[in-house]
């Protein structure tokens, strides 16, 4: 039995539009438009008929997701064709993540000044002022650091 079925559309895009005060995000979800098929109408430049299509639609999701969450052009290369998303190269996706920053400089700035925090003060906050410590960024090994960069500027989203 199903007490409760809740479908929190686009959740975490929601949450970094608040917490990095992305004017186009913001605006996109006042409006109540898809934040995937709007990605797909600015980024590849299509017209709303073809951008709903669910083949422009699907890799503009990934990126979406992938982007907020710091994801590399070879991470979204593979995640592209794990997801059996195909015609897009390693040089189509560095290009991909560059337009979207271009479209959304505020969370670029934002996931900047995280990072920048936690190497700081070696935690991070979220918007309710919950603490999650980062020791990662304190690591002189150069991975370690990015994947605490990672957790970084992920906690204050997914918390």
């Amino acid at each position: 039995m199903i007490l409760l079925e809740a479908d929190f559309g686009q959740q975490e895009m929601r949450v970094m539009a608040h917490v990095s005060q992305c004017l186009r995000l913001l605006q996109i979800f006042w409006d109540g438009r898809d934040v995937h098929t709007e990605a797909a109408m600015a980024i590849m430049g299509l017209p709303r008929e073809k951008a709903e299509l669910d083949d422009n639609r699907r890799p503009m999701k990934r990126v979406n997701f992938g982007v907020i969450y710091g994801i590399t052009e070879e991470g979204l290369y593979e995640d592209l064709l794990e997801n059996e998303i195909e015609g897009w190269s390693k040089e189509d996706c560095k290009q991909l993540i560059e337009d979207w920053y271009i479209l959304h400089p505020e969370v670029k700035e934002w996931r900047l000044e995280t990072i920048a925090f936690a190497r700081r003060k070696g935690y991070v906050v979220d918007m309710f002022g919950r603490r999650r410590f980062v020791p990662e960024m304190m690591c002189p090994i150069r991975k370690v650091q990015e994947s605490g960069a990672r957790m970084a500027a992920n906690m204050p989203i997914q918390s």
